[in-house]
């Protein structure tokens, strides 16, 4: 039977852009672009200005660069520091079922390893629906809250698929950037309650930070422990605390891709932490039986901004709901 890293990467490794029908490369786009438009926003906070001179301290002989400045740095202190201006407003979507959180964080993760091997937009936008599909299937699959540790456990592993994926690692060095990440990155949920400070923003792009990390550990040859999640001291028994499976990933060997989990994702505005959304999800394999459900959020004295919500249509499906395609925009718009 197949270890959950190498579920991952099996699914990983075929996936290509040709796979993607038109509405999901589509809602991809939507996604990087509503991404970027947080980071913009997010460039001049306070986590924003520190990860920046700390990356900008650092040079590299395979640079990334650092959004809204041109200026180059090392590929993981690249991601961090983009991970943190698209994540410090808040504003960027939202995925709710066991567990929470945001999947376009792991997008930071995608874009510097993206940058090192002259990827291109096909790369990303591929490397970037898998991250999604990594992330909510975790999700649906366990609550780590629930146990103690924040959402960004879950975010390492999509941030390490998708580097791993926009690199074009090999079967073997995709296991091992895994097996890497997972072992070293089993973050606190006290970093979303109690005396929240300003590394709340910062977790996601920590974690993606540390993927990319691993994954360029493994491109050199590096090995991580395993059976990263089935063994005695692996993620069952210290984190989880209990087994689980993953529910089938969009599409199958027999049809293109699908991809529920973009479907499902809600690119979302809001005033700030105060005001809770309603993250509506559209159905897909792994999503039937659970219900909608909001997550609300303390406001902490932010401006009151008007909400705004991308709400695609179910790729599940034809038509949405209600058999409307109108709330569609066509390519371009």
């Amino acid at each position: 039977m197949a270890t959950i890293v190498e579920t991952l990467t099996d699914y990983a490794l075929p996936l290509r852009f040709e796979h993607l029908p038109p509405d999901v490369v589509h809602q991809a786009k939507r996604l990087l672009i509503d991404t970027l438009g947080c980071a913009i926003g997010g460039f001049g906070g306070e986590p924003s200005v520190v990860a920046r001179a700390l990356a900008e301290s650092v040079s590299s002989r395979q640079p990334a660069t650092v959004l809204g400045t041109g200026r180059e740095t090392s590929p993981d202190l690249a991601t961090f520091a983009n991970g943190v201006m698209i994540r410090y407003l808040d504003f960027n979507d939202g995925y709710t079922s066991q567990e929470s959180g945001h999947p376009s964080d792991a997008i930071a993760a995608v874009l510097s390893p993206a940058e090192i091997v002259h990827g291109d937009g096909r790369s990303v936008i591929t490397a970037t629906v898998l991250a999604y599909e990594v992330f909510c299937r975790l999700c649906d699959a366990v609550s780590v809250r629930a146990r103690g540790f924040d959402h960004v456990t879950h975010g390492v592993v999509a941030s390490t698929a998708g580097a791993a994926k926009a690199m074009g690692l090999s079967r073997a060095q995709t296991i091992q950037a895994l097996n890497m990440s997972v072992a070293a990155n089993s973050a606190l949920y006290q970093t979303r309650i109690g005396d929240v400070s300003l590394w709340k923003g910062c977790a996601f792009a920590n974690a993606s930070r540390n993927a990319v990390f691993a994954a360029m550990l493994a491109a050199q040859g590096l090995t991580g422990p395993s059976p990263i999640f089935e063994g005695p001291g692996g993620f069952f028994n210290a984190v989880s605390r209990g087994p689980f499976a993953l529910a089938p990933f969009g599409g199958d060997r027999d049809e293109a891709l699908r991809a529920g989990v973009l479907a499902r994702s809600r690119a979302t505005r809001a005033g700030g932490e105060g005001e809770g959304q309603r993250l509506r999800r559209g159905e897909s394999p792994s999503a039937r039986g659970h219900a909608e459900r909001g997550r609300a959020r303390d406001r902490r004295g932010r401006a009151r901004h008007r909400h705004r919500s991308v709400s695609p249509r179910p790729l599940e499906e034809s038509h949405d709901r209600r058999g409307d395609r109108s709330q569609v925009p066509r390519a371009g718009r």
